[in-house]
């Protein structure tokens, strides 16, 4: 990965990368999080911001859900 530090560093687990079959420019990640407030410390981080820049991210929703099964 090009970020220092990595995602598994701050407990995020990369579970898949989806793209929509119907427009080529949505990207959906899925991980798994140990611990949200972990996450966001690791999405407040200036590198995560630099490479999403460069990465061409114009916009970003995130969306937590809790296993039930």
């Amino acid at each position: 990965s090009p970020m220092s530090p990595t995602r598994e560093e701050f407990g995020i687990k990369t579970v898949g990368i989806y793209r929509d079959t119907n427009d080529p420019n949505v990207v959906v990640l899925h991980f798994e999080v140990e611990d949200t407030t972990r996450m966001n410390e690791y999405l407040a981080l200036p590198q995560f911001a630099k490479f999403s820049q460069e990465a061409g991210v114009i916009r970003r929703s995130i969306w937590l859900g809790a296993t039930v099964q």
